[in-house]
């Protein structure tokens, strides 16, 4: 019983090791708690284009969130973009959106990378308070400098948009990677059971 706990204690310690190194790593993450609340023109991590966003401080099931739509009189369905320098492997995103008070026709629309991975979403159904999350997922060949994400607000000029919490976007290390890394742990447990 020794001999197997001596033999499977590397094993167990490198795993753990491993796991901790390989695990998915957030590249970016913004849930707009470091935006001031009301009608702005800038984010922190973001650049608005098209007109103004409102910060709704609590609002959103008790968190902060951007009404894409803005304020009427500026201009209306705004778009906000970041820019990333990503290096090649595969990612995953994540994005919480809803509607501002429950506008009729309104949508928001979505985009990684250029047209990489992008989309529109019907935000009818949905309020400020009872957000949906969306998740996707891509692979870059090679790395990518300027890689853009930006949401825009669909919908009439009334002052109540899409709105837009916590997005998220993670580095996922690739499973042809870890399943070799196990099976190089795997035999050097093996090969210690052999030596003792």
């Amino acid at each position: 019983m020794k001999t197997r706990f001596h033999v499977l204690l590397p094993f167990v310690v490198g795993m753990a090791a491993f796991s901790s190194q390989v695990s998915a790593s957030v590249v970016f993450f913004d849930d707009f708690t470091g935006d001031a609340g009301g009608t702005v023109t800038s984010l922190t991590n973001w650049t608005v284009a098209g007109g103004n966003v409102d910060v709704l401080v609590g609002s959103c099931s008790g968190s902060t969130c951007i009404d894409l739509e803005g304020t009427p009189g500026v201009a209306v369905n705004s778009t906000i973009t970041t820019s990333l320098d990503l290096v090649a492997g595969n990612y995953s995103f994540e994005f919480n959106y809803g509607n501002n008070s429950g506008g009729p026709n309104n949508t928001l629309t979505y985009d990684f990378g250029g047209g990489l991975v992008s989309g529109t979403i019907d935000t009818d159904s949905l309020s400020f308070t009872t957000l949906d999350t969306f998740t996707g997922s891509f692979t870059l060949a090679s790395a990518f400098t300027g890689f853009d994400i930006s949401f825009t607000s669909g919908g009439p000029a009334d002052n109540s948009g899409s709105v837009l919490n916590s997005v998220t976007l993670t580095q996922v290390p690739e499973p042809s990677t870890l399943a070799l890394l196990a099976l190089g742990f795997l035999g050097i447990g093996a090969r210690r059971r052999r030596i003792h």
